[in-house]
């Protein structure tokens, strides 16, 4: 017998395994996304900026990265690069933008 899918509970247990780098300018932001990842079982990394995420990368490959689109002036640029960087290791990474 099938249970509907909103009568299965969740469990913050599953995701023990998953990691999260997290890069982002604002600290407050940052360490409230972290926060929140954390609760549902995440392991997270804070990175203080897209070379450091990428030398990270090289480390462990991780299940899910989170950084802004664009920096403080705007400019997309440094993001794109990043996502090469990321593209360019093979890492089997999917890039949603």
């Amino acid at each position: 017998m099938e249970r509907p899918a909103d009568t299965v509970p969740y469990r913050n247990i599953h995701n023990r395994d998953r990691l999260v780098y997290l890069t982002h300018p604002d600290g407050k932001v940052a360490k409230s996304l972290c926060d929140e990842f954390i609760a549902h079982g995440f392991q997270v990394s804070m990175v203080p900026d897209r070379s450091g995420l990428t030398r990270l990368m090289v480390l462990r490959r991780p299940d899910l990265v989170l950084m802004p689109l664009c920096d403080e002036a705007g400019e997309i640029d440094g993001t794109l690069a990043a996502l090469d960087a990321v593209r360019g290791q093979h890492l089997g990474i999917h890039a949603f933008l």
